[in-house]
């Protein structure tokens, strides 16, 4: 599709394309300019047999550009190539298969983050690299306004199992018209395709086949589900809040590169499975959506659909200099501390420091936190959740949360480290801030802590701040000890005004 894309704009600017593929689909990608390169009895070997078919095709076109996009394709049969076209411009999402190149293109997020292209995978010296969402290859931005009715549509590329939405809908389909819109993209080589028509007789889905332009479906829609190919750019050039699944391994992004662009729910192929939590999660995206949507538009990287058009400039142009894509970090001298509270951009940023092993140690559960329940408990919980920021960087998360015993309402506080250039002036800092809260902000009498017994560091922070161990034989903590019955704890309790 992004090839197809290519050419189209391509054309508009004057140039003839061809594309060549293995064997055209009857019912995909209609076109005079689409060649078959095999017939109906051949197919594909090897790079080098495939080169010289490809070869043949092109000997009258020795002065033209050939861009490759097929993951079967590399180095060998680039090289044999070379010698008849102009450039060869080479399409990627991977990072360690080799190529002989003129120009490579990866458009993969985690580019926004550093340089970890190894330069050992080019073989052809000082190729023009084309890295990151710059470079995506969208369909142009359609300005059109959200459906009336809150739109869901899945699309688990050309060839993903359609399984995994006939049991999302099944699990949500008492929601079907009171609240939700289906779409369903049917990609040519989608598994369990009888399955959804199935379920669409029941709950009105739409399905999509054979589509060559979904820019105009992402600009209705509300949420996209699926996989973390090409849509991860689309979806974010239609504003669109998106919870993205790893469906290969060309997809894999870390989450700080998806974040900036605007993606903050992402989860792994394997979470597929636990269907009643991801309905959840749908449900609980559908409910906070006029929160969320703002996530998907402030990226700190612009995604559009110009990229089409900076790789026509790449190629024509001799002198194309590298593009900086890396951003520069700020020098800071001076320590300045802000408090903030907890904002759902943060909402991995917070499940990584709790799972971090110095945290997990410490705590009730040692156990690590899965993403997906985590996403769900985030919309869920009660707490009071802040962050400690020194010079615009998070150092700490602290929390606090109600509970009532004894006919008393208790606040309970707790933190744990983010950064490990975190220290004991700025934990004191967070503290004591916290103890400070106004009375009619927190509407409550006593602090109450719960400290393991190996925690010597926190232990020694509470008894400098003045929290006095509970006693075993007195009723608080025995009502206590009811509903936190976790062994190897301390209770501390302490006067909010003390």
């Amino acid at each position: 599709m992004r090839c197809y894309r290519l050419a189209n704009f391509f054309e508009k600017k004057g140039h003839k394309c061809f594309i060549f593929i293995d064997k055209k689909n009857k019912n995909f990608l209609k076109d005079s300019k689409i060649k078959e390169l095999y017939n109906i009895n051949e197919s594909f070997k090897n790079e080098i047999s495939d080169s010289l078919r490809f070869i043949n095709k092109i000997k009258k076109l020795k002065n033209g550009f050939v861009i490759v996009d097929d993951y079967r394709i590399g180095h060998l049969w680039e090289k044999k190539i070379n010698n008849f076209c102009k450039k060869i411009i080479s399409i990627d999402d991977f990072e360690n298969r080799k190529h002989h190149t003129d120009i490579y293109i990866n458009q993969k997020t985690k580019f926004l983050l550093e340089k970890n292209i190894d330069k050992n995978i080019f073989l052809k010296k000082n190729p023009l690299l084309l890295l990151g969402p710059k470079y995506s290859i969208i369909d142009d931005t359609i300005d059109k306004k959200k459906n009336q009715k809150f739109t869901v549509i899945f699309n688990f590329g050309g060839s993903g199992d359609l399984r995994h939405c006939y049991d999302i809908l099944k699990k949500i389909e008492k929601y079907k018209s009171r609240i939700f819109k289906f779409i369903v993209i049917v990609g040519p080589l989608s598994k369990n395709k009888k399955l959804v028509s199935k379920l669409n007789k029941k709950i009105n889905v739409q399905l999509i086949q054979n589509a060559t332009n979904l820019n105009s479906l992402y600009a209705k829609s509300h949420i996209f589900i699926g996989s973390a190919g090409t849509s991860v750019y689309e979806t974010i050039n239609n504003k669109l809040l998106s919870l993205l699944f790893q469906v290969s391994d060309n997809q894999s992004n870390s989450i700080k590169a998806l974040e900036k662009i605007g993606h903050y729910f992402f989860l792994d192929y394997q979470d597929l499975k636990y269907i009643n939590k991801i309905s959840k999660l749908i449900l609980n995206l559908y409910k906070n959506y006029n929160l969320l949507k703002e996530l998907a538009f402030k990226s700190n990287f612009k995604i559009d659909s110009n990229g089409k058009k900076r790789i026509l400039e790449a190629i024509i142009s001799p002198n194309q200099k590298k593009n900086k894509i890396f951003e520069k970090k700020k020098l800071i001298k001076s320590s300045i501390y802000s408090i903030r509270k907890v904002k759902h951009q943060d909402v991995n940023d917070y499940l990584y420091s709790r799972n971090s092993q110095l945290n997990r140690k410490f705590s009730f559960n040692n156990s690590k936190i899965k993403k997906i329940d985590h996403y769900n408990w985030w919309f869920e919980n009660q707490r009071s959740n802040y962050a400690l920021e020194k010079n615009n960087e998070v150092m700490l998360y602290f929390y606090h949360y109600p509970i009532f015993i004894l006919n008393q309402k208790i606040l309970i506080s707790g933190w744990f480290v983010k950064n490990e250039k975190c220290n004991i002036h700025d934990i004191l800092y967070a503290l004591n801030w916290q103890r400070k809260l106004k009375k009619k902000k927190l509407n409550a009498e006593m602090w109450l802590s719960i400290v393991k017994k190996t925690n010597t560091i926190a232990l020694k922070y509470n008894k400098y701040l003045g929290w006095n161990k509970l006693e075993k034989n007195s009723d608080l903590y025995k009502q206590i000890k009811k509903k936190y019955t976790t062994k190897g704890f301390y209770f501390f309790l302490r006067n909010i005004y003390d």
